[in-house]
């Protein structure tokens, strides 16, 4: 196995593993979240908010069983969540992305350029899978791992570091109005 792919396994796996249990914890903000993206009937955002939910918990568990399956799993998942944001966008809906928890921000290009970013990762690790596995050994873990860890870190965080990392906006308006008292003179009463 080369680190490259114990690290997308990994990378995969804690992404999607977050992306789960944020949803468990607020279902009523993902299915929200669902309906909202306005692809499909409303009706149908409960049975589909499940279903993902399933879809992203079988990607866990082929990550640590057979990654091939968990790598192939996830490509179809992140596509098609990048498709409904894409379309999202496209009709100017306003829909909140609550991938990894009930805060999030408005869907925008960053979230398609991270479903992508995950996408190349999974496609890497479905070759690298499908070329076949070697031994683990103790170096490999203590270089991918921690990567991995820190990379999904920073995906599932993204919003708020960007939101960190955004430049301030200038106000726009007039300034607040402030009050000055006047002085009192010195030396009288």
């Amino acid at each position: 196995m080369s680190v490259l792919l114990l690290y997308s396994r990994c990378l995969i796996g804690v992404v999607f593993a977050i992306a789960v249990v944020s949803k468990l914890r607020a279902p009523g903000a993902f299915v929200t979240s669902v309906r909202q993206v306005q692809v499909l009937p409303a009706a149908w955002a409960p049975p589909v908010a499940v279903a993902l939910v399933a879809g992203e918990t079988a990607v866990v568990l082929a990550m640590v069983r057979g990654p091939l399956a968990g790598f192939a799993g996830a490509i179809l998942l992140l596509g098609g969540f990048t498709a409904a944001v894409a379309v999202a966008m496209r009709r100017g809906i306003p829909a909140i992305c609550r991938c990894f928890g009930t805060a999030g921000a408005p869907f925008g290009r960053r979230h398609v350029v991270r479903n992508l970013a995950l996408i190349v990762c999974a496609g890497a690790g479905a070759l690298l899978a499908a070329a076949g596995a070697a031994d683990v050994t103790g170096r490999m873990l203590a270089l991918a791992v921690p990567a991995a860890v820190l990379s999904a870190a920073a995906v599932t965080r993204l919003d708020d570091l960007m939101f960190l990392f955004r430049p301030a906006r200038p106000r726009i308006g007039p300034a607040p109005a402030v009050r000055v008292r006047a002085a009192r003179p010195t030396g009288t009463r």
